[in-house]
């Protein structure tokens, strides 16, 4: 039995989109405002990983000329459908103030090693786009929205719409809300999987602060409202433990292993595995028994309060 030990991509290796094609897993990473903007590995048993070429490699697929700090690339999403890999990738341009309607691009190559397309401009709405391929043969993008009226929240759920292969074009007559998020808020980084009849949604939630966590929801349609939120506590999260060195951790993605896997618990990432799915590039079991659940009101809070509150734990652990 092969062990995993955590974390399997250590470094920098930010909002992983993982996959298995065949026998071979590869991840996506962004880079933020740094080249070469989306990181790829590849790895044939989850241990070992090879850096790839780089598939945003010229200013066609990607100029990030005068991209702030902390722009550039967030979350790609990497997925393979019909004998090629599709990338999606939001370039952002503005990090501050109340508009976060950012350029989502598309690109596709048969080998991962390139080449990849000229990128199509998908939309312009929201960020952290992912590619979702139905089982019966329909896409859909799906993407965190961004409402910008006056005393509503700014984020505005996970939106759905479906993609036509033929025009490489939206139809947004399509477009609907699947899932609001919880009173966590600040829902994103969605990706969508269809297992055993069931829609399951992966997101980060809580923005990238403390409060950051993976929440999941599932149902068995794509309507609009349709999704339940996974009873309990939030999927993934290190807000309740602040004991552990590595906190502000949320985005994952799932993928299905072709092997038996022993995942070690290093006290510092958690995955949760059920049957042969396992989430995110850190690998680790979660915990059973949670110390609190204060992380279900934590959108309510400001976020230096909640930064407070936990360098309050934080000293009152260690007197």
């Amino acid at each position: 039995m092969l062990q995993i030990k955590n974390p399997v991509l250590p470094g920098f290796n930010a909002d992983p989109s993982i996959i298995r094609v065949d026998d071979t897993y590869y991840i996506a990473n962004s880079t933020f405002e740094w080249f070469p903007g989306v990181r790829l590995h590849e790895s044939k048993d989850l241990v070992h990983w090879n850096l790839l070429p780089s598939a945003l490699s010229t200013t066609t697929l990607l100029d990030m000329k005068g991209n702030p700090s902390s722009g550039g690339i967030w979350a790609p999403d990497l997925s393979y459908a019909d004998g090629k890999f599709w990338l999606i990738y939001t370039d952002v341009k503005v990090t501050e103030g109340p508009f976060k309607d950012m350029i989502n691009y598309l690109t596709t190559a048969e080998d991962i090693r390139g080449p990849w397309s000229d990128p199509i401009r998908v939309n312009g709405v929201g960020f952290d786009a992912s590619l979702f391929h139905d089982d019966d043969g329909r896409k859909y993008l799906v993407q965190q929205t961004w409402d910008h009226r006056e005393y509503h929240h700014a984020f505005d759920g996970i939106t759905v719409t479906e993609f036509d292969t033929e025009t490489m074009k939206l139809k947004p007559e399509t477009a609907r809300t699947i899932y609001a998020g919880t009173d966590v808020k600040l829902v994103e980084g969605p990706h969508l999987y269809k297992i055993n009849g069931y829609y399951y949604l992966f997101a980060a939630q809580g923005g990238t602060v403390w409060t950051h966590q993976e929440v999941v929801a599932r149902s068995k349609t794509l309507d609009a409202l349709s999704f339940e939120t996974e009873p309990g506590d939030p999927f993934i999260t290190n807000f309740d433990t602040p004991e552990l060195e590595i906190q502000k951790q949320g985005h994952g993605a799932l993928v299905e292993t072709i092997m038996q896997v022993c995942v070690e618990d290093r006290g510092t990432t958690k995955m949760k595995v059920r049957s042969t799915h396992a989430a995110g590039v850190r690998l680790a079991v979660r915990r059973q028994f949670r110390k609190y659940t204060g992380m279900k009101k934590a959108g309510l809070v400001s976020r230096a309060d909640m930064a407070e509150k936990c360098l309050w734990m934080r000293r009152k652990m260690q007197s």
